[in-house]
Parts: structure tokens; C-alpha cells; sequence
């Protein structure tokens, strides 16, 4: 029997594309209402991508110039630059940039999944119906992770902060929350609060102590530390993991006080 030669990753062609109903779309559609809701956001995404690229701009023409001042007598002298001499720096015209919004599209993203050069965050970009129609829609290609990173990179803390700003405005004014309440885990709480955190922080100073006294040899100074650090830093070491193994026994947080105050005098 001849079997027919078949292509599993040709296009499927359809007459009405939907786009799908999804977290991720929600999310997107949240981003362009935020841009309409308030301008200023994308005025300050240029902002900050324009002082990002004018610092890289400096740096390239202080490469230069200490480049040429290797051909100068004085090798490897530093050339005199005038203090505030980049506020001078105009950009010159080069390849389109990113829309401002599509910025904003991918720092949501970023916080939505995670890092852009993470593999599933990495195959979600590519193989993402929803961000395909969002592109066509600006007429631009999927950008590389590293140009999606340096544009995510160049915004600001401050134009972050006003960002979640407008999300909480915006939060408020639909009715999701108040804030008035907060909402925690009452069992990881205490969890970091007990005992073992006291002992394990004891013990993790002496052994940053120790650490560092040994790295002294690296600059020449050579040191012979004592046996009874040794004995010490084992002593605390034994306490803390009586006090972890401790919990959840019969007069166990008196135990753990007693072995607490022991690590901390012996620490």
C-alpha cells in the first residue's frame, strides 16, 4: 500500500480566526485599556527608553576615545570629557523601535509568566495565537528575547511604580478590592518565625566567619585558626538540628528554648 507523504506543520488555513479566550488574553486587553486609561505611561516608557539609549550612546563614544588616545604617547590615558557633556547627545534616526505599548504588553507579560529567555516562556512566545494577532495588529514581527529584554530593561523603578499605580486605581475603580483587608498564610508565618531560623542564623555566621578568615590566604596572610572554632562551629551545628528535629514532640517549645539559649552562648 502507498502511503501519502504528509507535512504535519502546515499551515491550517481558516475563514474566521478567533482570537482565543484565555488568561493571557485577558491580560493583553488589560494592557491597551491601562495605555487608554492613562496616556502618561507610554510617555514614560519613551522617556526611559530614550535615556537608556543615550547612556549606551556615551558609553560607545567613550569607548571610541579611549580607543583613539591609544595611539597618543600617554597609552591607555583616559581623554578629559566635560561634566554633563551627554545631555549635549541627540539620537540619530535608526531602525524603528518598538512600539511603547507592546513594551508595556511584555513587562505584563514578564510578571504574568516568567523570565523571557526561560524555555516555556520562550515556546509560549512563539507558538502564542494571542501575541500573533496582537503584532499583526502593530505591523512587527516577534521581536528576540534579547530585544524584548533591553526595551523590559530600560524602563525605570519609577515608571514601574506608576504602572502598579494605575493597576490599583484602576482595581479600586472596578470594584475588585478595596485594600483595606489584607489576606495571609498564618502557617508559613510562623514557620518563619520558630526557632530554627534563630539557630541557623548562629550557625551561618560562624561559618561565614570561618570563610572569611580563610580567604584572608588569597591576599597573603596566612592564619592558623584555632581548634576549638572547629569544635565550636560543630557544637552549634548539632544544637541547630536538635532544634529542627525537636518540633512537633512532647514539651518540644521548651526544648527548642533551652537549645536556643545553648547555640547562642556557644555562638
Amino acid at each position: 500500500m502507498t502511503i501519502a507523504p504528509v507535512t504535519p506543520l502546515r499551515p491550517v488555513r481558516k475563514l474566521i480566526s478567533l482570537i482565543p479566550d484565555t488568561d493571557l488574553s485577558r491580560l493583553l486587553a488589560a494592557a491597551f485599556d491601562m495605555a487608554k486609561t492613562d496616556p502618561r505611561i507610554l510617555e514614560m516608557i519613551d522617556r526611559d527608553r530614550d535615556a537608556y539609549a543615550l547612556g549606551k550612546k556615551k558609553e560607545r563614544l567613550e569607548d571610541a576615545a579611549w580607543l583613539m588616545s591609544r595611539g597618543s604617547p600617554f597609552q591607555g590615558f583616559d581623554l578629559e570629557v566635560e561634566e554633563n557633556w551627554a545631555s549635549s547627545l541627540d539620537l540619530g534616526a535608526g531602525r524603528p523601535r518598538m512600539p511603547a505599548i507592546l513594551v508595556l504588553v511584555f513587562i505584563l507579560y514578564r510578571g504574568f509568566r516568567r523570565g523571557f529567555k526561560d524555555r516555556d516562556t520562550a515556546t509560549d512566545l512563539a507558538e502564542s495565537r494571542t501575541l500573533e494577532v496582537v503584532l499583526a495588529n502593530s505591523n512587527i514581527s516577534m521581536p528576540g528575547a534579547s530585544t524584548i529584554i533591553d526595551n523590559a530593561n530600560a524602563v525605570q523603578t519609577a515608571t514601574l511604580e506608576f504602572i502598579l499605580d494605575v493597576q490599583i486605581s484602576q482595581a479600586v475603580h472596578e470594584g475588585l478590592d478595596d485594600f483595606k483587608h489584607l489576606t495571609f498564610d498564618s502557617t508559613k508565618v510562623e514557620a518563619n518565625s520558630a526557632f530554627p531560623t534563630d539557630s541557623g542564623l548562629i550557625i551561618g555566621m560562624l561559618e561565614r566567619v570561618e570563610h572569611m578568615l580563610l580567604k584572608l590566604g588569597d591576599y597573603g596572610i596566612s592564619l592558623r585558626l584555632p581548634s576549638a572554632m572547629t569544635r565550636m562551629i560543630k557544637v552549634v551545628r548539632d544544637l541547630h538540628k536538635q532544634i529542627q528535629l525537636s518540633c512537633g514532640k512532647k514539651n518540644s517549645a521548651k526544648k527548642r528554648v533551652k537549645l536556643s539559649a545553648h547555640s547562642q552562648i556557644c555562638g
